[in-house]
This record gives C-alpha cells, structure tokens and sequence, in this order.
C-alpha cells in the first residue's frame, strides 16, 4: 500500500513541476510527450545552462514588470504540445533570448526542466526507500533510468548549483 502511494506521489509530483503548458497533454500528444522526456538525456552542462537562463530571465522580467507577465502567460498556457509550449515562449524576444543566450534551445530549456526536477524527485523517492531497506517502486513509464542515475551521481555537483532557489525566488 505505502509503495503504491509512494509510486503515485512520485508520478504526482513529476506532473504538478512540469510547466503549465505541458501538463494538459492528451492522446498522441500526450505519447509524443512522453517519449520526448523518457528519451531526454540530462548533462552537468544543460543545467548549469538551465541555471543561468533562470537567473536571465527572472532578471528580464525584474526590470521589465511590464512584460513579465508574458512569459507566465506563455509557459502556463494550458494548451498545445511541447512544440507549441517552444512557439509561445520563442514569439517573445527577450525571453528567447534570455534562454539562446546560456546555450540551450527554448526546447533543450523545457526538457531539461521536466527531466531535472522529475529525476530529482525519482531519485529522492529511490534514497529515502533505500534507507528503509525496501524496494522502491518503479519508475513511471516517461521517466528515464538514466536521467535518475545522474542525478544521483551528481548529487554533490547538482547542490552546488542551487538550482531550487530559481523555484524559491520565482515564487514556484
């Protein structure tokens, strides 16, 4: 009963970080989705890329309050597909820009967000099972063995990073 709780927190939880836009996937795009994320491959660059296109972005949007509200609309939008999620965030320059200018693509942005913070919350799930000598659950079929390896390999780096105070500071 706890590990089946504990396997539907996980997929819970992977569903409630991902973006707005890229939660209300359904059908054959919901399967393009899931095959885009299970075969997204984490790096140390495309984080410390991720990090800084934050750090970008929350500084764009500080000195322009006008058009912050634009990259909420535009990476909450309920609607459309990764592919539409990229349209939306590219059609605004400077947040374009802000994501072009650390290295990643708006979809490298995007994936690498989903696959960190879902691979965090695997791996998390994964360690605090270990402690407890019981077997973890598995992994939902989107989330890529791999990206959790990483991240537990790279714990120690991936803190340096402090990548949660992005979520902290931005008010998510």
């Amino acid at each position: 009963m706890i590990r089946q709780a504990a396997s539907q927190l996980l997929l819970a939880g992977a569903v409630l970080l991902a973006p707005q836009g890229l939660r209300a996937q359904h059908g054959a795009d919901s399967v393009s989705f899931n095959r885009a994320i299970r075969s997204y491959t984490l790096t140390m660059a495309h984080l410390t890329e991720l990090k800084q296109a934050g750090i970008n972005i929350q500084n764009y949007a500080k000195s322009h309050r006008d058009e912050a509200q634009k990259w909420t609309d535009a990476s909450d939008n309920g609607d459309g597909t990764i592919d539409d999620q990229v349209r939306r965030i590219d059609a605004i320059s400077p947040f374009r820009q802000a994501i072009a200018s650390t290295g990643l693509s708006t979809r490298d942005y995007l994936l690498t967000t989903i696959t960190f913070f879902q691979a965090s919350m695997a791996d998390g799930l994964q360690d605090s099972y270990a402690k407890t000598k019981q077997k973890a659950p598995v992994l939902p079929g989107n989330v890529n063995p791999a990206n959790v390896t990483f991240i537990h390999v790279h714990k120690a780096e991936i803190e340096k990073l402090k990548l949660g105070e992005l979520v902290n500071s931005s008010g998510g």
